[in-house]
C-alpha cells in the first residue's frame, strides 16, 4: 500500500500496523525494481519504508524483523548524516532515478506498507 498522506515515520509505522502491515522490507532487486516502477507510475517523490539505525549509529535494520539489512540501494552519497537522519526513504535525484536515502524520522513524508500474505 501506498500512503499518499505524509506523516512522520514514527506515524507511518502506526497506520501501517493498524492495517496488519509493516513500513516496506526491501529485500531484492526485483522487488525494489517493482517498488520503483510504482512510484514512477505514481508520479510520487519521498517515501517512508522500515529501516532505521534507531538502535544503533551506522546499524541499519528492518523494523518489523529486527534483522540487519542485507541488500540495499543506497544513493552513491547515501547515507550521509548517520547522526541526524536514521529513518530509511525513497527519494529522487536530479536525473529522475529513485534511490534509498537516510532521513530526518521526523520529517513528513508519504509511505509504504507491506503485509505478508
Amino acid at each position: 500500500m501506498f500512503g499518499n498522506d505524509k506523516r512522520t515515520w514514527f506515524e507511518s509505522k502506526v497506520v501501517c500496523n493498524t492495517k496488519n502491515a509493516y513500513l516496506a522490507k526491501v529485500e531484492t532487486p526485483r522487488e525494489n525494481d517493482w517498488i520503483i516502477q510504482q512510484l514512477f507510475a505514481l508520479n510520487k517523490g519521498l517515501h517512508w519504508m522500515g529501516g532505521n539505525t534507531l538502535r544503533k549509529v551506522g546499524e541499519w535494520k528492518w523494523e518489523s524483523t529486527n534483522e540487519k539489512i542485507g541488500y540495499t540501494f543506497f544513493h552513491p552519497t547515501e547515507p550521509n548524516s548517520p547522526t541526524s537522519e536514521r529513518c530509511l526513504c525513497y527519494f529522487t535525484d536530479d536525473k529522475n532515478a529513485f534511490y534509498w536515502g537516510d532521513f530526518q524520522c521526523s520529517a513528513k513524508l508519504s509511505y509504504i506498507c507491506e503485509r505478508d500474505n
